[in-house]
């Protein structure tokens, strides 16, 4: 099947909205480009016997079941005898071919592997020749030996990595003999397992497969007569259980360099589960994880701060991230791109709460010697984004449904909170990797599923992180499928009731203000940064005070927090709790040099939200040996609706001139502006 048709009918697969409109723009074609393309898929599909795309009145298409099935399979059906392949395709494959070939590689080799023309492949070779010097290689020709990559053996291992990584994502079978390439199957499956089942871990379906596929191209590489010596050495993967474990598999004939590689793609690959470290029984045994543990707990303690959210089993959460922190340090270190994670969808995740991860990572930076890449940044984003959802249990369901994601822990636990968020008359049970869900899908009524499945479940294909719009419209289908809304009906009969009172010049727009409205009536809203209550949206100028004489730091909290108490927005015992925490060292909540945040996890206390500000002329000794002026006692309930406030806060601590006007004046309405009030 054709490129642009296998285009064509997964954009159809993960976009169940889409008309031909979305596709025209999505993949820059004509109307008459994409009729013409389903006719020949339709026509594909009729004579294999399988049902074909349809339309609806209203243009949506519909995808029968057996179709997600068969490109779950990774099936591809020939539309006709002559092989396509993209620009990028062919310049990936030629480098593959030089990288693997003992033998010499000509003009006409590459001609007949690609079935192109002389003056395409001509072509194609300058683009090879251009991705080459990207990775400090050069691309030479002699008639003795062809075509041949120059340069030092790690930076052709590291070009290796990246085309794998996208050839993987293309799904293309290479246009050249595979045995050269899957004689080596066995002995990686097997170091693979090896390690997975020492270090009882399991590492994510996308990072498994890639870890086959770049394993054997290794093995073909360092077998093959044009490869050259590795000069390879890092101790830190020395001392990694990944090494030892290696390093017992008799009959890989690796040298020691060649360890330390495998080494490398091991373990910089995401692992979807660690069972040694979610049991709490692991041992630090390796200086970086020693290391990391310690960065660790900092960043976590700055998250808190900032956020002003105590992240519940702290113990468990600092366990899951030095699970992802590591592979990833590793990454960074060898300019090693993330495997499992399209910056498609990294970059739907909250501006806001990655500017606030890029304040609390620079110890890891400092560490690692190395700026932190824009995609692992917005992955440890959507790590510490899942602690702002601290939703309430949700009621028992009509359905059973599962989340399956290949994209490993992070992406598919965030996807399950976000579904269980987005359907309250669900119970979304847990979030599986395929090859889980393929032994357990019979538990389940329906599945919410990243990529195609192999299941006679309904299936939801959806991206890991959808938009408000998207949210919305997946409920409404859901709903809809199961029968759990009258929103039609509803909806319609808004419309007539509008018309009888008024002109309506956009149906369509009104009917989806209508639909947007309902639907989010139930379902959990998605707060972009603009539309995020401000600092002033919380502290108002009767909760802002001015204490003149010398009030030990328990005093000032108390006092901070009177405002609070006299208009009944919170118990006593939420204050006295605050106190506690403060007094017992479990957190210490500062902003700058100058600011404290009192607050507690104690939400059962709260009656209302706000926060306060309480300005003491003379420096209060807080614990830590904090010399604090300005103290900002925090009633937060819903913490998914207060970041921007607490990052304004934040930034007026961090300034040294506002912070100074504060202190210094005696007008509490001067101080209100001064803080962006009216």
């Amino acid at each position: 099947m054709k490129e642009r048709a296998i285009q064509i009918i997964s954009l159809l697969i993960r976009n169940k909205d889409y008309k031909i409109s979305n596709i025209e723009k999505e993949l820059s074609l004509t109307r008459r480009q994409i009729n013409y393309s389903l006719n020949k898929i339709n026509e594909t599909f009729r004579s294999h016997g399988l049902p074909i795309i349809e339309r609806t009145p209203t243009g949506n298409f519909i995808i029968p079941n057996e179709i997600i099935q068969l490109f779950a399979t990774e099936q591809n059906l020939d539309m006709d005898s002559n092989t396509y392949f993209t620009d990028l395709e062919r310049v990936d494959f030629i480098l593959l071919y030089l990288i693997i070939s003992g033998e010499m590689v000509s003009l006409n080799h590459l001609i007949d592997m690609l079935k192109v023309s002389k003056n395409t492949v001509l072509s194609d070779l300058n683009n090879v020749e251009d991705n080459l010097n990207l990775f400090d290689l050069n691309l030479s020709y002699s008639r003795k030996e062809g075509y041949i990559i120059d340069g030092e053996e790690k930076n052709v291992r590291v070009l290796l990595n990246d085309i794998i990584r996208r050839n993987i994502l293309y799904k293309r079978v290479v246009p050249f003999e595979q045995s050269i390439i899957n004689k080596f199957e066995d002995e990686v499956i097997h170091m693979v397992r090896m390690v997975e089942k020492n270090l009882k871990v399991r590492y994510s379906d996308e990072s498994f497969k890639f870890l086959i596929e770049v394993m054997k191209y290794n093995f073909a590489r360092i077998n093959s007569e044009k490869s050259k010596e590795l000069n390879f050495k890092e101790p830190l993967l020395m001392e990694s259980h990944e090494f030892k474990i290696i390093n017992r598999v008799d009959n890989l004939k690796l040298n020691q360099e060649n360890k330390l590689w495998f080494t490398l793609l091991l373990i910089s690959s995401n692992i979807y589960t660690n069972a040694i470290l979610n049991s709490g029984e692991y041992n630090i045994t390796d200086t970086l994880s020693f290391k990391l543990e310690h960065l660790i707990t900092e960043m976590v303690d700055d998250f808190q701060n900032r956020t002003l959210i105590l992240i519940s089993n702290r113990d468990s959460f600092e366990r899951r991230l030095l699970n992802h922190l590591r592979p990833a340090v590793f990454r960074i270190q060898f300019d090693i791109k993330v495997n499992d994670y399209s910056l498609e969808v990294l970059k739907q995740e909250d501006d806001l709460l990655i500017r606030l991860i890029q304040e609390i990572i620079h110890p890891l930076e400092e560490f690692i010697g190395k700026k932190i890449p824009d995609d692992e940044l917005r992955l440890l984003s959507l790590y510490f984004g899942m602690q702002l959802n601290r939703n309430e249990e949700l009621p028992e369901p009509k359905k059973r449904a599962v989340v399956v994601c290949s994209n490993g822990l992070i992406v598919s636990k965030l996807m399950q909170q976000l579904l269980r968020r987005l359907f309250p008359e669900m119970i979304i049970l847990n979030s599986l990797s395929v090859r889980e869900f393929n032994e357990f899908q019979n538990d389940y009524d329906l599945v919410f599923t990243s990529i195609p499945l192999k299941t006679k479940l309904k299936q939801y294909i959806i991206n890991p992180l959808m938009t408000s719009d998207e949210q919305l419209e997946l409920r409404k289908q859901v709903l809809s499928d199961y029968g759990m809304s009258e929103l039609n009906e509803i909806v319609e009969n808004a419309i007539v009731a509008a018309k009888e009172h008024g002109s309506i010049y956009d149906v369509k727009g009104l009917r989806k203000k209508f639909e947007k409205i309902l639907i989010t009536n139930n379902a959990a809203h998605d707060y972009h940064e603009d539309f995020l209550p401000g600092l002033n949206d919380y502290l108002n100028i009767e909760r802002i005070q001015i204490a003149e004489g010398a009030l030990s730091w328990r005093e000032a909290i108390q006092l901070s927090f009177k405002p609070f108490l006299e208009k009944n927005m919170l118990e006593q015992s939420y204050v006295e709790e605050t106190i506690s925490q403060f007094e017992t060292g479990k957190v210490f909540h500062y902003f700058g040099t100058k600011m404290a945040i009192p607050h507690c996890d104690r939400v059962q206390d709260l009656k209302s939200e706000g926060i306060g500000l309480l300005i003491s002329k003379t420096p209060i000794q807080f614990p830590n040996n904090m010399k604090i002026n300005l103290i900002a006692p925090m009633a937060i309930i819903d913490t998914t609706r207060h970041l921007k406030a607490v990052n304004k806060l934040a930034e007026i601590a961090q300034n040294d001139t506002l912070t100074s006007s504060i202190i210094l004046s005696n007008d509490i309405k001067k101080i209100y502006r001064l803080l962006g009030g009216k």
